[in-house]
């Protein structure tokens, strides 16, 4: 079960990312990993490999791992599965491949 904070960083990672406040990366060892840096800190978040969670982690500015939470898909993951592929279609600039796509289909 996700605890109350986790599921409020949710939240506000999810609006941080919508504004485009936050510059999300991927992870350059494993596909479909993303982080953020934060002052401080940074979070990944990623789909479990078995495709039933979604996690998230938080790493201090040593590289450190302090935190991490994995909402599973019988948890009503809505909230976690909404970020990951909000930050995944940014990070992979979907919209814009799929303009090009259109483009080179008129």
């Amino acid at each position: 079960m996700v605890t109350e904070d986790w599921a409020n960083i949710i939240t506000l990672l999810t609006e941080r990312t919508q504004s485009g406040d936050l510059s999300w990366n991927e992870n350059t060892i494993y596909n479909d990993r993303f982080s953020v840096d934060l002052p401080g800190q940074s979070i990944r978040i990623y789909e479990e490999e078995n495709r039933l969670g979604v996690s998230l982690e938080l790493y201090n500015e040593q590289g450190r791992l302090l935190d991490t939470a994995t909402v599973w898909d019988n948890e009503r993951n809505d909230a976690a599965r909404h970020l990951l592929e909000l930050v995944r279609r940014k990070v992979l600039n979907v919209e814009e491949a799929l303009d090009r796509l259109k483009k080179a289909l008129s």
